[in-house]
């Protein structure tokens, strides 16, 4: 393909030049970084340049831009001649496609191919009329192909285009050594002789032209950290014989002499090029530039370079065979065999695809193949991380970068990679035991996630990659698929992924066999037996979720403090004697301001001390919050005064004050409602001088009175900037009504006088009423056992399912709440239950769902309650005591979705569908189960104890939640543990 180039003159390449070449265009690799010297691997094509990235921003680097690709190759990082037919750049002629596929796959072509473009640029500046020379000329010295270096590097300037360059021709000044780009006072590239910490030159190459650099590589090698001996055989650091180099350098007569191969300053900059060295030009722009190009007909800075040059030094003197493949690696050899006895095989690539190793062409008993996202471009940016290696399981596996969603990974990432191994047909077995193989290099993840697409569901298991260090297989575990195909997917999407780690895919096998699984239940459910010790649950206490912003609270959010200007915006503005009063209230208040306060005293809290432990002190809680017996308010008082005198409007200052509000009810059988309140100045202008609290008004309709009311706990006035000190006081009010089956909701309300010492007169300053509507509902009703009591009734309570000591029922529930349509009783989807009271409707609800005369399934495991019982009930959903039941929508229990509860011979419950029935389209209103009779009874027990706890009144809503099972995803198995 590539015949020994002809120079001009005569002569050829020095070897070392040409490896100074590819030392500096690819630290000598033909393949990419990840690949093992020894190995086979994906080409060596620049990323960025490859898919023409740019840009700093991770999200716009990875960017695909093709009409910006520069198609680098390889070891020479080979340019010209790579691009597509029809896609090249002026003056560009494409390569045959062959022998652009022999470039970027074979070392030794690439090599040739560089050398092709190398003796180019020499032929060029050695054409008539535009001849540039080095010192003697001859091509055999390192030293005279500089100004050659210079022009594969930068490009050359021709005479021929000098029009259309203000007359200039030449090579351009970016990399001639006199520009001020590069430390005028740097050493040769490389040499140690005279800085002994040169080896560490490669870390900041930017500060010598490229040509310099080759020439320093050429003169000093360039440590490879690997050895080879020429048959292959990978030398390891100790043994004898090992050197890294990646070359033998050139040799010169005199050592002093090869630190002269880099040219002294003024070589290239002096009066042939109107250039003074010792003040460079600054330009504004390329075409300035253009007056400083050079093409000098001769630079010599080694007049004797017949003795004081350099010389090439050939190790190979006779035609030797290729070393062919590495052996003897350290890591990443491949491995052809050893899979799990009995094993089918899935590969990272199709069958029969030659991977150029001792394991030959690929055997496959299924199919590989790689999902990607596309950008909003329509483009696949993942596909420039994604590499392939020619090691692990038969030579041949893939890797990318582990990523999280902030490093463009995730779901919908554009970098995430997801590969799927699928077998080719099911098992007959009806089960297998998974395995992975993880190869020895290109695997450094901690949190590989492969999912196993079971009969039951997805299973998702997490390998250590990086814990392998000798190529070996990993069992994923034992699983049923039935009549599926088995199937293994893994993605580069990992919890914390920085795209510093790589993430491997090898392969993957599949052993048939009877590993003595169940068979899959329904919604991937695997369940505990039932821990009959586990507490029960405390409805009001262990309902501690506090939900915002109930409706039925008036304030008026208004940010920042009101002046002048904003005074009609507030929500009371007084005007007296002379002065104009404004203040309104903002809940836009930072929460941690209100951490400050002191928990109070007794005497402010009441006979029964502190009272809402969590206001001011948990910082997700601002504004008014709830509990379903306490509640919190946090807010700001704004005032603002200003002197009004014939029209005219001066203002005086303005203050801030923080007010948290506290209200606790009483527990069950009694009527009392507690609260506190606590004040602190935020910011109080001088010129207000002393502003005190002098009233704390509240009022309570219908039917309540304050039987209870505190001294302040602190004093009720601030002066200045500084004082931050809190006042607190507290009142208890009384229901004075609870007759027997009644129930009342009352309004709330309270507001604050304050009074600046600078507004003279009798004139206070009155906060705006905050009202609570409708918030807190006492009764004493039949629904609760005629027992008194009071509850906040904006605030939804939960029914938390005791999972550990009802697993089964609880997991019935909760399936049902994902799955039906109408998600029953789910919070995410804003769907309570509402409680239904009448008896008779209750009934009616059960004889429809649920009637004597239905069949429980023989299959459901019974647990026997009393005597004389099957063990199993008829187990509805939604409860007979809603709104929701299905008995409200359909004719009969058939309608609904069919399901029985069994224990298997691995002691796990499962549901399954009940085979008398057609399979559930899950468009169904309802469910109806053949359960445990301890876990139906035992569970159904308890809504009525949460009823009368959380003091649920007819109609009132309520979600459920099921600790253990919130975590847990429809489609992927789930093992609830006890």
């Amino acid at each position: 393909m590539f015949p020994p180039p002809t120079l001009k003159g005569g002569g050829r390449i020095p070897a070392q030049v040409m490896l100074g070449v590819l030392a500096q265009e690819s630290n000598m690799w033909e393949a990419e970084p990840g690949v093992i010297p020894g190995q086979m691997g994906s080409p060596l094509a620049a990323t960025a340049g490859f898919y023409g990235h740019k840009g700093s921003d991770p999200a716009d680097y990875w960017k695909i831009h093709w009409d910006k690709s520069d198609c680098g190759y390889g070891v020479g990082q080979v340019t010209d001649g790579m691009r597509l037919a029809g896609h090249e750049k002026p003056g560009e002629t494409s390569l045959p496609p062959a022998t652009q596929k022999a470039v970027a796959l074979d070392y030794t072509v690439n090599v040739a191919a560089s050398m092709y473009i190398l003796a180019d640029k020499w032929n060029e500046l050695h054409t008539s009329g535009q001849t540039i020379t080095v010192n003697n000329d001859d091509p055999s010295r390192p030293e005279n192909w500089f100004a050659a270096l210079w022009d594969y590097n930068l490009g050359f300037n021709p005479v021929s285009e000098a029009s259309k360059n203000n007359g200039h021709w030449g090579l351009g000044w970016y990399n001639n050594p006199a520009n001020p780009f590069y430390p005028p006072s740097r050493l040769p590239f490389m040499d140690t002789s005279v800085d002994p910490n040169a080896s560490r030159d490669a870390a900041h190459p930017q500060d010598w032209p490229y040509e310099e650099k080759v020439m320093g590589w050429s003169a000093w090698s360039i440590d490879t950290g690997h050895s080879y001996s020429t048959d292959g055989r990978q030398d390891w650091p100790g043994e004898s014989g090992f050197s890294s180099a990646g070359f033998r350098p050139s040799w010169w007569v005199d050592a002093g002499q090869r630190s002269k191969i880099k040219p002294p300053l003024d070589a290239f900059c002096n009066t042939a090029n109107h250039c003074n060295v010792s003040s460079p030009p600054d330009c504004p722009n390329a075409e300035c530039y253009q007056q400083y190009w050079w093409n000098g007909s001769n630079v010599t800075w080694k007049k004797d370079c017949a003795t004081t040059c350099g010389h090439e030094d050939i190790k190979y003197a006779t035609l030797r065979a290729e070393p062919g493949r590495g052996y003897r690696l350290q890591y990443g050899t491949p491995v052809c065999s050893g899979a799990p006895s009995g094993s089918l095989v899935v590969e990272s690539d199709p069958a029969g695809t030659d991977t150029w190793s001792d394991c030959g062409k690929t055997k496959t008993d299924g199919s590989f193949e790689f999902t990607f996202r596309p950008d909003s471009d329509g483009q696949y940016e993942a596909k420039g991380d994604l590499f392939q290696i020619g090691g692990g399981y038969q030579g041949h596996f893939w890797y990318a970068h582990e990523r999280d969603k902030d490093h463009l990974g995730g779901p919908a990432g554009p970098l995430t990679v997801l590969g799927t191994w699928k077998l080719n047909k099911p098992v007959a077995e009806k089960q297998a035991k998974v395995y992975v193989h993880i190869p020895d290099t290109g695997a450094q993840t901690k949190q590989a996630v492969y999912e196993i697409d079971t009969a039951e569901g997805i299973v998702k298991k997490t390998v250590d990659q990086s814990a392998n260090k000798s190529n070996s297989w990993v069992s994923l575990g034992a699983y049923r698929f039935n009549d599926k195909t088995p199937e293994v997917r893994l993605s580069n999407t990992t919890g914390s992924g920085t795209a510093d780690k790589d993430i491997a895919w090898d392969a993957a096998a599949f052993v048939p066999g009877d590993y003595g699984i169940p068979d899959a239940g329904v919604g991937g459910l695997v369940l505990p037996d039932a821990d009959n010790n586990a507490p029960d649950v405390d409805f009001i206490d262990d309902d501690k979720e506090k939900q915002p912003n109930p409706d039925g609270v008036i304030t008026t959010p208004l940010p920042g403090l009101i002046r002048s200007a904003e005074a009609g915006k507030a929500q009371h503005c007084v005007t007296k004697d002379g002065l104009r009063e404004c203040v309104t209230n903002t809940t836009t208040v930072d929460p941690s301001l209100f951490a400050r306060a002191p928990r109070l005293a007794p005497r402010a809290a009441g006979p029964n001390g502190t009272l809402v432990t969590w206001c001011g002190t948990d910082p997700s809680v601002s504004g008014y919050t709830l509990e379903r017996r306490e509640a919190c308010l946090m807010f700001a008082v704004l005032i603002s005064v200003d002197r009004v005198d014939n029209g005219k409007v001066t203002h005086i200052g303005d203050a801030t004050f923080l007010v948290r509000h506290e209200t606790k009810l009483a527990n069950s059988y009694k009527n009392t409602m507690r609260e506190i309140l606590a004040v602190s100045a935020l910011t109080i202008d001088s010129t207000l001088g002393t502003v005190s609290l002098e009233s704390w008004n509240s009022d309570c309709a219908p039917n309540c009175k304050v039987e209870y009311s505190s001294s302040w706990d602190g004093s009720t006035m601030w002066t200045g900037l500084s004082d931050h000190h809190w006042a607190a006081a507290g009142k208890t009010t009384t229901w004075t009504k609870p007759d027997e089956g009644t129930e009342q909701t009352f309004d709330r309300k309270f507001w604050l006088d304050f009074k600046p010492s600078a507004a003279t007169g009798s004139l206070k300053i009155t906060q705006p009423t905050v009202t609570y509507f409708s918030q807190v509902r006492c009764d004493n009703s039949v629904y609760v056992n005629n027992s008194t009591g009071c509850v906040f009734k904006k605030h939804i309570p939960k029914f938390t399912l005791n999972t550990a000591k009802y697993p089964v029922a609880a997991a019935y529930y909760w399936l049902l709440r994902e799955q039906l349509p109408s998600h029953p009783s789910s919070e995410k989807e804003k769907k309570p239950l509402h409680r239904e009271i009448d008896d008779s409707v209750r009934q009616a609800n059960r004889n429809t769902i649920c009637p004597t005369s239905w069949q429980t399934n023989s299959k459901a495991t019974p647990e026997i309650t009393k005597p004389g019982t099957s063990g199993v009930d008829c187990d509805e959903f939604p409860f007979a005591a809603t709104k929701e039941s299905g008995g409200q929508f359909v004719q009969s229990g058939d309608e609904c979705v069919q399901l029985y509860a069994q224990k298997n011979n691995d002691g796990k419950w499962r549901l399954y569908y009940d085979e008398r029935y057609p399979d559930p389209t899950w468009k169904e209103l309802c469910g109806r189960a053949s359960m445990s009779a301890k876990q139906n009874q035992g569970l159904g027990g308890r809504l009525g104890n949460f009823y009368t706890k959380a003091r649920v009144a007819d109609n009132d809503a309520f979600y459920i939640e099921a600790p253990g099972l919130e975590g847990c995803t429809i489609g992927e198995v789930c093992e609830v543990r006890p």
